[in-house]
């Protein structure tokens, strides 16, 4: 600390009060020729990471630097590198950056006594500038930034992070960014290896160390996205201040970035929760408002309302999605609530209590606001917040990452191209009532998968029909008693069904087929489990388990299944263990149950195994623990189709 503060000082004693910068060697002079953008951008970047650690910086000299900035921003909302010269990329992104860094040093006492107006238009005009220009390479504006190329991406990178920007001139700017990164340190052969270019000199030492920062950084998971639901909105303040807590408190470095509802929901779900916030009601439910209360107030007769908006919220919430609202007056908390009446009339909202994780997980909260929840018998869809939000939002980061690295942007970005499709042909059929709350997006990810990894799937997600004369059968079981009648009959046509869940619906399934005579056994030395000869399938003797199941020390060492033969040619397995939201790839705190790639390999092992082990072999269809080699292989009789039965919510009551 002795030293820093030193460093601190050196720099509060170098600050030239009249020009509001600082010379290059950081010496005090009685006159700077150049006060560059960029001396600004790194000595209030010093001062930001020494208040990190418990040093004072004055205020008026923060107060100082800001009003330097924004009086050196030319009428075209760009930075030059001296004043009169053209702005450049460089220049501009250096300058808005030291203004969301001088932002966000003045603590919140002064925040409120202080106008913000023209630092949040000098911000906007900043950005707009860089929006209208933006190319990864060359700079825009060119000049010196000609010269250090890298330095444009580096300050572009800090600029874009800190203020939650995710595109540029309708770009990724991280993608095109990182792609001329590459390009300047390394080279690529036609086999697809790398390797880093050479050389010694100052100027490719110094575009080595701008690039490894800038591919560090970029690196960072995101905390959140927030959602602006009207175009005029500019603060992102929940989601920085969320950033900020976490690095503060537990050390953990994140990013936030912005979305738009015109954004594909896949750019929504590069981050492990949304966040909006706002206080009235937003356009696009104004404008629907009549069609709205008509469908609210007679479900069955009038049909629900075609709002793009409302559908987009409704596919990220199917795809696992959490969304966290902030209300702040003005109904806005009672237009979410109807959003979430027409995104998932099925769910129920809640009020929650210190009991849920959502007042302790992390961070025990002091002071807990009013929290309703839009939930599902598995998990939370929309979280509502009315009060201070600060506490709530560490836990509720917890809660969507079930306290485990999220992937960072580049990662979940990245588009996977499919692979050729080879091998026969395998079927699964996902099925649920239409009045349940499932995870009806299980079978799209599940389809996905098949499809990006060259396997030859077949995948419906269908209505499950009263008569249980449908090919393959799918249970959903929740909030019904399942009807062991469908079970039975599947199992009578030599079908494979497979339940799972986290509810006792699961027990009254088992509770039944004892009824039934039949016997459930471990299933851990099954062959659709060690996937003996069935070729292209893994041994999943070893599964992989949820990260908040690991940490809470419930993933047992094996397969969490049960499995009996049915008279009738059928197999009948039960998973206790989540599999179907495991299938979006979405952590969340509180679902017990595998990790994605296992359930997406044991799927497809027993697609493999119920085709190619068809229905008819005497004596059984070797599910259990002991298997006679002898029993295995085809009789010529139909492939038994897969059947995946979640204990999510249906039955026959």
């Amino acid at each position: 600390m002795p030293q820093l503060q030193h460093d601190v000082d050196r720099l509060i004693e170098a600050f030239h009060w009249e020009q509001g910068g600082w010379d290059y060697l950081c010496r005090a002079v009685k006159h700077i020729p150049r006060v560059s953008p960029s001396t600004r951008h790194v000595a209030i970047l010093a001062l930001h990471a020494a208040s990190r650690r418990g040093i004072d910086v004055p205020t008026n000299l923060l107060k100082r630097v800001e009003a330097a900035t924004i009086a050196s921003q030319q009428d075209s909302g760009g930075w030059s590198y001296h004043a009169g010269d053209t702005p450049t990329g460089s220049m501009t992104a250096a300058g808005v950056f030291s203004l969301v860094l001088v932002d966000d040093l003045l603590n919140p006492q002064h925040k409120q006594n202080r106008r913000t107006r023209q630092r949040n238009e000098a911000l906007q005009r900043g950005l707009a500038w860089l929006d209208e220009r933006f190319e990864a390479s060359p700079c825009p504006g060119l000049g010196r930034c000609e010269k250090y190329p890298m330095y444009w991406l580096y300050s572009l990178e800090r600029m874009a992070l800190a203020t939650g920007c995710r595109r540029l001139a309708g770009r990724d700017w991280l993608r095109d960014a990182t792609a001329v990164t590459l390009d300047r340190l390394c080279r690529q052969d036609r086999a697809g290896h790398w390797t880093a270019k050479k050389g010694d000199s100052l100027s490719k030492l110094r575009t080595r160390c701008f690039a490894l920062m800038f591919l560090h950084r970029g690196r960072l998971p995101l905390a959140c996205a927030h959602l602006r639901f009207e175009s005029d909105a500019v603060a992102g303040d929940v989601a920085s201040s969320l950033v900020a807590n976490l690095l503060r408190h537990h050390e953990q470095e994140t990013s936030w970035q912005w979305v738009d509802l015109d954004d594909p929901v896949q750019a929504w779900l590069e981050s492990p929760m949304l966040i909006v916030s706002g206080a009235g009601e937003p356009g696009f439910l104004r404008a629907n408002r009549r069609n709205i209360n008509a469908h609210l107030r007679d479900p069955d007769s009038v049909p629900l309302p075609e709002i793009p908006e409302v559908n987009r919220i409704a596919d990220y919430l199917r795809r696992g999605g959490l969304l966290v609202v902030v209300a702040s007056g003005g109904g806005f908390d009672r237009a979410i609530k109807q959003i979430g009446s027409l995104a998932a009339p099925h769910a129920t909202w809640q009020r929650l209590s210190r009991d849920h994780p959502v007042a302790s997980l992390l961070s025990p909260v002091r002071h807990l606001p009013r929290l309703e929840a839009l939930s599902t018998p598995n998990r939370s869809l929309i979280v509502l917040i009315r009060g201070p939000s600060d506490e709530v939002m560490l836990n509720l980061w917890a809660i969507a990452t079930e306290r485990h690295v999220f992937p960072s942007r580049l990662e979940m970005s990245r588009k996977m191209k499919s692979t050729s499709v080879s091998g026969p042909q395998r079927g699964v059929v996902f099925a649920a009532d239409p009045n349940d709350c499932v995870e009806r997006a299980a079978a799209d990810a599940f389809a996905a998968w098949c499809k990006r990894t060259g396997r030859h799937a077949v995948v419906d997600d269908a209505t499950l029909p009263e008569n249980g004369d449908d090919e393959l059968l799918v249970i959903q079981t929740a909030a019904h008693q399942p009807d062991w009648r469908l079970v039975e009959h599947a199992l009578n046509e030599g079908r494979v069904v497979l339940i799972t869940g986290q509810t006792d619906m699961v027990e009254r399934i088992k509770a039944d087929a004892s009824k039934a005579g039949l016997t459930l056994k471990p299933a851990r030395s099954a062959p659709w489990v060690t996937a003996t000869d069935l070729p292209g399938c893994r041994d999943l003797s070893a599964p992989g388990w949820r990260p908040g199941s690991r940490q809470r020390g419930l993933g047992s060492a094996g397969l969490d299944l049960i499995a009996a033969d049915h008279a009738g040619g059928g197999t009948l397995i039960l998973s206790p263990s989540d599999l179907c939201h495991a299938l979006l790839d979405r952590p969340c705190w509180g679902i017990h149950g595998y990790d994605a790639d296992t359930a997406r390999h044991l799927l497809w092992n027993l697609a493999n195994w119920s085709s190619t082990y068809p229905a008819g072999k005497e004596p059984s269809h070797a599910t259990m623990d002991m298997v006679d080699d002898r029993d295995r292989g085809g009789n010529g009789a139909a492939d038994r189709p897969l059947a995946v039965a979640a204990a999510h919510g249906w039955g026959v009551d």
